[in-house]
């Protein structure tokens, strides 16, 4: 006869409950709800990067997006004013030290100019005839 009955059922009870607990870790291990961030949602567009499809100027980029997308801007001075009239439109430089947009200091009008809800400038820094204005983006 059987000399090992207990151990038998044992690890048939042992394998069936590994195989239970291999099938339930995934499923409790989703996350249901969703979270994304504003700039996840949209498309990028990059500025002063070598590939097909980069601008050069930041506010080409800007006039060609949509609300919700990224704009990513390069390391590099750009003599430029800017105007966003996008929703939830992101500006983000490659590094806020080697990022720069500069204005011309004769020029009489706002610079950054946003016409838009939840905007976000990040890691740039704004010069104004290469005089620092503000490095805190």
């Amino acid at each position: 006869m059987d000399s090992y009955p207990l151990v038998r059922k044992c690890l048939v009870v042992g394998i069936i409950l590994s195989f239970l607990v291999t099938c339930l870790v995934p499923v409790a291990a989703q996350n249901i709800g969703k979270t994304s961030l504003p700039t996840s949602s949209g498309n990028w567009l990059y500025v002063g990067g070598s590939g097909p499809g980069n601008y050069t100027k930041i506010q080409d980029a800007i006039d060609n997006t949509s609300d919700g997308d990224t704009v990513f801007v390069y390391s590099g001075t750009y003599n430029e004013s800017i105007v966003i009239n996008k929703n939830q439109l992101t500006l983000i430089g490659q590094d806020k030290n080697t990022t720069i947009i500069n204005f011309d200091p004769n020029y009489q009008i706002s610079q950054i100019t946003i016409n838009a809800n939840n905007c976000s400038i990040e890691k740039l820094q704004i010069t104004l005839g290469n005089n620092l204005i503000s490095d805190r983006y």
